[in-house]
């Protein structure tokens, strides 16, 4: 996985060095506005299973996203900062992605505690559990 991350950065490192200092100062910019709509996207998606499948009230709708919208810039700045496994140029083992998963788990979960019950809480914790199980059988 770290060949394909390093030959994505190489190319747009290439792709960078005949921007001009202008041109790159607005690719970081969009590269920014990119990032951010794909996190909203994000926490729409994980605000739209939550409510299928747990079921919010309109309160809790509006009071969830922008914790999820969190989590998912906050998971970007641990990915970028080299604490994924895919991020390293190690193996990823079984192993280092189920501590990624359940690091991960751990942190929507502290952010939701406070604004879903107690069965909705639990039924979140169950449908981490069957994700990080789908993603570990990948691996």
């Amino acid at each position: 996985m770290s060949e394909i991350i390093q030959a994505a950065e190489a190319s747009e490192n290439e792709v960078k060095s005949f921007l001009t200092t202008d041109q790159q100062a607005a690719y970081a910019n969009f590269k920014q506005e990119q990032w951010s709509a794909n996190a909203r996207l994000s926490a729409n998606g994980e605000l739209l299973l939550l409510q299928n499948e747990i079921g919010l009230t309109q309160e809790q709708q509006d009071v969830i996203f922008p914790v999820l919208y969190q989590q998912v810039l906050k998971e970007k700045t641990r990915r970028e900062g080299g604490g994924s496994p895919t991020a390293s140029d190690q193996e990823v083992t079984p192993r280092s992605l189920n501590e990624w998963l359940l690091q991960s788990e751990e942190q929507r979960i502290k952010g939701l505690e406070p604004v879903l019950t107690p069965s909705q809480l639990q039924k979140y914790r169950q449908i981490l559990a069957v994700r990080r199980a789908q993603a570990l059988s990948v691996h």
